[in-house]
This record gives structure tokens, C-alpha cells and sequence, in this order.
């Protein structure tokens, strides 16, 4: 849900710049937040892609080599996908967010 959700967002951004250009605005405000925007979606991607892969293996045959499989493999890669998220909530604004903030859930609203 939140990949999408920011490649909405930097398609809007993209779309300000696009149209700002023409006219001679200065868009490199926009530009700045659409190329952070860009970085965080590929980094997100590319944390997914690493769970996928990570979630795919079994991680053995007995229960304490899954059990380390998942301390080792998943647990980080997990943390990864998170890392990402958290920085694109603070960009993406809430109408384009699929999930309740931290905001929201510490001051429900």
C-alpha cells in the first residue's frame, strides 16, 4: 500500500514541474522533494524486494534453524522495509498515505 501511494505522490510532483517549466516558474523546490521522494521509493522497493526473497526461503528443515533463519534474515529485513516507510511518511502527504500516522494514533483525531 505505501509504494503506491508515494509513486502517486512523486507523479503529482513530477506533474508540478512539468507544468511549472513551460510557464517559468521555478520549480526546484518541487524538484529537490520529487528526487528525495524517488531515492525513497527505490529504497523502499529495493527493501521489499530483499523481504520477499527473505520470506521465500524456508530457512531449514528444523524449527531452530527457521527460528535463526528469521533472527537473522527476516527480522532485519523487516527493519529495512520499516526504515524506508517511516522516512516516506514524513514526506507523502496524509491524503496521499493509506495508513494512520504516528500523529494520528498518538492524538486521535
Amino acid at each position: 500500500m505505501l509504494l503506491p501511494a508515494a509513486v502517486r505522490y512523486l507523479n503529482e510532483l513530477l506533474a508540478v514541474c512539468d507544468r511549472g517549466k513551460p510557464h517559468g516558474l521555478d520549480v526546484g523546490g518541487t524538484q529537490r522533494i520529487a528526487s528525495r521522494v524517488n531515492d525513497l521509493v527505490n529504497e523502499l522497493s529495493a527493501a521489499l524486494a530483499v523481504l520477499v526473497d527473505q520470506n521465500a526461503e524456508l530457512g531449514g528443515e528444523d524449527v531452530h534453524d527457521k527460528a535463526r533463519h528469521m533472527r537473522d534474515n527476516i527480522v532485519p529485513a523487516m527493519a529495512a522495509v520499516r526504515a524506508a516507510a517511516d522516512r516516506l511518511e514524513k514526506i507523502v502527504p496524509d491524503d496521499f498515505w493509506p495508513l494512520p500516522t504516528y500523529r494520528d494514533m498518538l492524538f486521535v483525531k
